[in-house]
């Protein structure tokens, strides 16, 4: 498929009509609109912390194991918790994510992640709350410079990040 600038990005791979549609309120319809769609900032998420060492109330990378099976908790209708204890050999980080069952299934006891999030609590108690967690390893949103991008209801970050990468990976031969 030959794309231009005027191609709409629903013919893109993964944008369907509804998510072609929340884009749009973003003013994205057209592969040269999301191509010109530039950060509001930037987040430097290069930096690993152990747990104990993780700065507090901030935003840090925290790399741990973890270390028991995460466990899933329906709090009333419509909320969701799953809750997950990982480890380093500098101490326990709780973590909590608030609807994202998903994560249930995806984090495996044993194995090395990487969360990206706000470290809060007492020297023996560290927890964050709804932090972003990748494997390690895979530098998609961590272990990098990442750009923040205005958002809409229905899109994400990573979404959106991912259609751009994906916009100028299918147009590098039209682009300067």
């Amino acid at each position: 498929m030959a794309l231009e600038e005027r191609t709409p990005l629903t013919q893109l791979p993964g944008i369907g009509p509804a998510k072609g549609r929340a884009l749009a309120r973003l003013g994205l319809e057209r592969l040269g609109d999301l191509l010109e769609h530039f950060p509001q900032r930037y987040e430097d998420r290069r930096r690993c912390w152990t747990i104990r060492q993780a700065p507090l109330e901030q935003p840090c990378c925290v790399s741990a194991l973890v270390a028991e099976s995460p466990r899933l908790a329906r709090i009333r209708k419509g909320l969701e918790l799953v809750k997950v204890r990982a480890v380093d050999h500098t101490g326990v980080l709780h973590l909590t994510f608030f609807n994202q069952a998903w994560l249930k299934n995806s984090l495996h006891q044993g194995e090395t992640y990487i969360f990206y999030g706000r470290a809060e609590g007492p020297l023996l108690r560290h927890q964050m709350a709804n932090p972003v967690v990748e494997p390690e390893g895979r530098r998609e949103v961590t272990g990098r410079i990442v750009p923040i991008y205005p958002l809409t209801a229905g899109i994400s970050q990573l979404l959106l990040s991912r259609a751009i990468r994906q916009g100028l990976d299918s147009c590098a031969d039209i682009l300067p």
